[in-house]
């Protein structure tokens, strides 16, 4: 197994990117760095924000930072204390992997316990090295960032559900009923209804598991993607963070999906991105059937170019759980800074029959 090494402190833009993401590097440096000015949005190309995006003239507010941020981020800071560095990865890992497929082939109805030793993940954990490479004293690169990252993922979401019951701020991302099994616990979320469909949360913590192997997992294999929509300028930032520093986009993910931003120097999205449930949306696969399968008809229309609209085809929407949330996230709080409010280029979900 070949594990890459671990990059220097310091990196140029073109180290950090193709050229094709130059223009989005001053941002991916910055979160790397923990700090980024809105400043570095006028080196980002437009034409990349507006394909998910519709003008609604409804006026809502710019979620304002809370007390309840700054102890969110005092947990993970502890947690990860001993993640210094950007992180290696094992190249064997690097695939396009469904990874809200794999993570919901685990059966969460039960509450399977996340702590670390806990059996849930260890089939994951065997199929990418985890157990060989990153158990503490015997694993053969235990010390290295992204292993330490990984144990600290599992311990920060097992407190910050024991102390946060309402959930991360991005929970509702984290629902999907996509797989063989439902991403959150049984009897903690209602049916569904309505177009995008809504299941109300009635347990913020239903989907921490879920949560915890979806980060996980799509950064380990290098797998954020876009699938049927038009954002590949963000979905390259994450993958980029992914690539050149697997332990810190961790780090991130935790940080984003509990807090709502990426960054405390990022401004927070609107309110509404927190509302979404992409995974509830309906989709037809490439042999023709709907996930659920419980749903029948409706038009798919897709919202990317021809080349992303071929490369979606059978597949999910948009995407679901941390990936819809770090790029809608992105979108949301850099229109909410540039327009002033956040019923400019309001970004909302495409679903089937949607006109």
């Amino acid at each position: 197994i070949k594990l890459s090494t671990t990059l220097p402190a310091t990196l140029t833009l073109s180290e950090m990117v193709s050229p094709k993401m130059l223009p989005f590097a001053p941002i991916l440096l910055s979160l790397l760095r923990g700090s980024v000015s809105m400043d570095h949005c006028d080196y980002t190309d437009e034409t990349v924000l507006l394909p998910l995006n519709k003008r609604i003239a409804v006026t809502r507010g710019v979620q304002i930072p809370t007390d309840r941020e700054d102890s969110i981020v005092s947990i993970i800071e502890e947690e990860f204390k001993d993640v210094k560095g950007f992180g290696s990865f094992l190249e064997s890992n690097v695939k396009t992997d469904d990874t809200w497929l794999a993570c919901s082939s685990i059966d969460w109805s039960t509450n399977p316990s996340i702590e670390p030793g806990t059996e849930v993940y260890r089939s994951m954990e065997q199929e990418l090295g985890v157990i060989q490479e990153c158990t503490p004293g015997s694993g053969l690169h235990s010390s290295d960032p992204t292993c330490k990252a990984i144990y600290a993922a599992q311990r920060a979401l097992v407190r910050l559900a024991k102390v946060f019951p309402e959930g991360p701020k991005f929970v509702n991302s984290t629902l999907t009923n996509w797989g063989k099994y439902p991403s959150w616990v049984d009897g903690s979320v209602g049916p569904a209804s309505g177009m995008p469909p809504v299941a109300p949360i009635l347990n913020g913590d239903a989907t921490t598991g879920w949560l915890l192997c979806d980060i996980v997992r799509m950064v380990l294999t290098q797998s954020p993607n876009q699938v049927g929509s038009g954002i590949c300028g963000w979905v390259g930032i994450l993958g980029a963070l992914s690539i050149r520093a697997p332990a810190q986009a961790i780090k991130m993910l935790v940080r984003l999906m509990w807090t709502g931003r990426a960054s405390k120097d990022l401004a927070a999205p609107c309110s509404y991105i927190y509302e979404q449930q992409p995974g509830m949306v309906p989709y037809k696969d490439e042999w023709g059937n709907w996930h659920p399968s419980s749903f029948f008809g409706g038009d798919v229309h897709c919202t990317g170019n021809a080349l992303d609209c071929e490369q979606g085809n059978g597949r999910a929407i948009q995407p679901a759980g941390a990936t819809f949330a770090f790029t809608q996230s992105m979108l949301s709080s850099y229109r909410a800074s540039v327009g002033g409010n956040c019923n400019f280029h309001m970004a909302q979900l495409n679903y089937p029959g949607e006109i």
